[in-house]
């Protein structure tokens, strides 16, 4: 069984760290699979620093990309998936677009949602593309049951539920602090996150409270929630920009906290809820699958400074429960969202599917 897994990387973030992960396990596990790299040639720095990320067993081909629509890049696929049989995966809209363009003849396609933003009109439209590519491939893996739900309202046949894996090679000890709270946020400063929710959220609540904030991660939205904390008066708070490796902040933070206004199933909350972290997020995506509220952590509704700033209260409250609780549930998570859990499932489905075709 050959497997071609196809993507476009951009800024390091979840997409990024289980794709890189999940091609390495199945290498590992004797897969016979290959990587293609759609590059940007406005910013090569994504799929280099992408490339660090993979086990040296992984075999990598690239493919240049100049612009939203590049026609030698999809003669260059055309060409190459010609002779190419067995499962081609591709991952996300771009390397979805480019994969149905280039119509591969022998290869059975597979792709995997990772997930909507839709901010602004240009990635609309190029959602709107994923969603008319997915209703034609022969499976989508949908990364959270809610997501799976989704998919079959919008009439994507053949959905199978692969949900993301764990990543980080090890998971860091928890420390206990008696006297207020660290919260951490990791990921894209990008609107459909709701870093602006938790600023305006946490001005509701620091006055009475001795209450941290670590912002982990980069994106267009920085200057301006820089900003916004400043007009708001927050002052123990920091921007630390990306960085490779979240575990030293898993280790000191009391909670993670997820304001997002859309996601799938985050690769963060996996590796919080696995270190046995508590959790305070919206009610949104695959979140609410995971996180019980009053056990593992605490949820709101999505785009409420109001709601938010009620549940950290809550959080200052019942944080030794909320902890323990976290800590018990870590283990059978942390099992559940195994790399060799999530290499099994993908390659029982691509027999699957290569067994209909």
């Amino acid at each position: 069984m050959k497997v071609i897994h196809l993507f476009a990387p951009g800024p390091i973030g979840g997409a990024e760290k289980v794709v890189a992960s999940g091609v390495s396990a199945l290498a590992r596990q004797g897969v016979e699979l290959e990587l293609w790299l759609i590059r940007e040639t406005r910013n090569p720095a994504w799929c280099q620093t992408f490339q660090s990320l993979l086990d040296p067993v992984v075999k990598c081909r690239v493919f240049e990309c100049a612009g939203a629509l590049d026609l030698s890049l999809l003669r260059q696929l055309k060409t190459a998936l010609k002779t190419q049989t067995g499962v081609l995966h591709t991952h996300a809209f771009k390397a979805a677009f480019y994969a149905y363009g280039a119509k591969p003849a022998r290869a059975v396609h597979v792709h995997t949602h990772h997930g909507q933003t839709a901010h602004t009109l240009k990635v609309r439209i190029y959602e709107r593309l994923e969603l008319a590519v997915m209703k034609r491939a022969r499976q989508v893996h949908a990364v959270s049951t809610a997501m799976k739900q989704h998919l079959l309202a919008l009439d994507v046949a053949n959905v199978e539920l692969v949900e993301n894996p764990l990543v980080l090679q090890q998971l860091p000890p928890r420390q206990e602090r008696a006297v207020g709270s660290h919260f951490l946020y990791v990921g894209r400063l990008s609107p459909e996150k709701g870093v602006d929710v938790l600023l305006h959220a946490l001005q509701l609540v620091q006055q009475t409270n001795n209450i941290q904030l670590t912002v982990v991660g980069d994106g267009g939205e920085r200057g301006r929630l820089e900003k916004l904390a400043q007009d708001l008066g927050l002052k123990q708070i920091e921007f630390v920009g990306f960085r490779p490796s979240v575990t030293a902040f898993l280790e000191s933070a009391d909670a993670l906290v997820m304001p997002s206004r859309r996601e799938g199933l985050p690769l963060t909350l996996i590796e919080a809820l696995c270190a046995g972290l508590p959790v305070v997020a919206s009610r949104v995506g695959g979140i609410p699958e995971f996180v019980t509220q009053g056990k593992n952590g605490l949820l709101c509704a999505p785009d409420d400074a109001a709601a938010l700033a009620l549940q950290l209260t809550e959080f200052l409250n019942t944080k030794v429960t909320l902890t323990g609780h976290a800590q018990q549930m870590a283990r059978p998570l942390s099992q559940r969202f195994s790399l060799a859990a999530w290499g099994a499932r993908t390659t029982q489905l691509y027999k699957k599917v290569l067994h209909q075709s």
